[in-house]
């Protein structure tokens, strides 16, 4: 048992916890403030939009039984909850689309469990809406030096779903700040949610997926509540043998985590990637390039291939899929729905959608594939790339290659594509607008109550 009294000041454990206990305003830009607005404009949005989900519906439904009514509220419409469970269904429900940011530093999507969990505290312990952003930056910044000691991809080569195993981390920073626990406290926190961790991409297009970003930020929250009463953990968790790093990557590296006391990630700098489609990001290459080819006569065509950067095709396990959530993991479903309806929306991922007898012949025409090099434009590429190839009957290819989609951090999308993202996704919820919650998320650092923002009204 650990000591409260004597710590491991040196570790990286105990040095990560003075960093979120001690960390002030003025450490952030103004860049970084502002793309955590946007973040929070967006997550809300797609968990909005997932109200009615059934991934949704069914947790609440196994909730609801025996649920303790607490200060912390619903982005679904449902009766406020505890702090805890309700991240557990606003968490799932922000990655219950798959249409959440994401970042390749994390290989996660940091959002879908750092704005559940920061709101949740936040309207625990009436945090300003400012108190709230910083203590999302804090859990963006262990996420990203976490993710970078892991190794990213090697941590998700191994089967491990960051924003799980990584969201728990930074929600337990997060809730940890605060509720303003000194370092030794925030250190049991950080501790006691590395025993927390877990997420297996097995379970990749099934309601597991975005259950493991609810679990993330619900779990964070019950770390630094135990820590915050005096549970004890390791004090050298993070970097100790059979400690975080060591279990859940082959090829950790402390060294990667040298920064961990210099000024927070600069999100400015280091910006995540918005969703324009509502599936696996690993589809937005492809999807991109094949609407970059135009309108194709889909009765012309004889077959496609696809071709990725190595690994690229890892998360993309449903070939042959019949849910809206298998197609959301699908090459081909996304290639076949795009070249059909033109483009890709919220609806293209309902059941009945993924069944059309064309969708489903079209896609055993595709052909996925992997190689170093891409077979169109220069070999060079960056973090990935994805090239089509349209083989029509008359003997014709249509090639197209895109490296970077639309959103992605290097081509963000502009404050009003986030807005109207916004819009778009609460009238597919609600049928209505959302003016007034939209106004108070685009100026979140003015809001003096977190509890003041308008969230949807509980359903009766």
């Amino acid at each position: 048992m650990n000591d409260m009294s004597t710590t491991t000041e040196t570790g990286l454990t105990m040095r990560l916890a003075h960093t979120i206990s001690e960390f002030a305003h003025s450490d952030v830009t103004e860049q970084s403030l502002r793309e955590a607005e946007r973040a929070f404009i967006d997550t809300i949005a797609v968990a909005i939009a997932a109200a009615d989900d059934e991934t949704v519906t069914t947790l609440v439904r196994a909730l609801d039984t025996g649920a303790a009514a607490g200060p912390a509220r619903s982005l679904v419409g449902t009766p406020s909850r505890q702090a805890a469970q309700a991240a557990l269904v606003n968490g799932t429900a922000c990655h219950a689309l798959d249409f959440d940011d994401m970042t390749e530093q994390i290989q996660g999507h940091p959002s879908a469990v750092l704005v559940p969990a920061a709101l949740a505290v936040g309207d625990e312990v009436d945090a300003s809406g400012l108190q709230v952003l910083e203590a999302y930056l804090v859990g963006y910044h262990v996420e990203h030096l976490l993710g970078s000691a892991l190794d990213g991809p090697a941590h998700y080569a191994l089967g491990w779903h960051a924003t799980s195993t990584l969201g728990v981390m930074g929600a337990a920073a997060a809730a940890a700040y605060l509720y303003q626990l000194d370092p030794v406290r925030t250190a049991n926190a950080l501790a006691i949610a590395g025993t927390m961790s877990g997420g297996s991409r097995q379970n990749f297009g099934t309601m597991t997926k975005p259950l493991h970003a609810g679990l993330a930020a619900s779990h964070g929250i019950e770390a630094a509540k135990l820590a915050r009463e005096g549970f004890t953990a390791s004090d050298v968790q993070l970097e100790a043998p059979y400690g975080f790093l060591d279990l859940f990557s082959a090829d950790s590296d402390l060294s990667r985590a040298d920064t961990v006391r210099e000024p927070l990630h600069d999100l400015g700098e280091h910006r995540l990637s918005v969703k324009k489609y509502p599936a696996c990001y690993s589809t937005h290459r492809t999807i991109d390039a094949v609407l970059a080819v135009g309108p194709v006569d889909v009765d012309a065509i004889e077959s496609i291939v696809v071709t990725m950067q190595p690994a690229g095709l890892e998360p993309l396990i449903h070939h042959r899929p019949t849910t809206g959530l298998q197609g959301k993991f699908s090459i081909e479903y996304t290639v076949a729905a795009s070249l059909l309806d033109g483009g890709l929306t919220l609806p293209s991922f309902e059941d009945d959608a993924v069944n059309r007898p064309q969708v489903q012949a079209l896609l055993r025409k595709i052909t996925p594939t992997e190689s170093d090099v891409p077979p169109v434009g220069p070999a060079e590429w960056t973090t990935g790339y994805a090239c089509v190839a349209i083989l029509l009957r008359d003997g014709r290819t249509l090639t197209s290659r895109c490296d970077q989609p639309r959103g992605h951090a290097t081509d963000p999308l502009s404050d009003d594509e986030v807005h109207e993202k916004f819009v778009d996704c609460v009238e597919f919820a609600t049928g209505e607008s959302s003016e007034a919650l939209l106004a108070a998320l685009d100026t979140l650092r003015k809001l003096d109550h977190v509890r003041d923002l308008p969230l949807p009204s509980a359903r009766s």
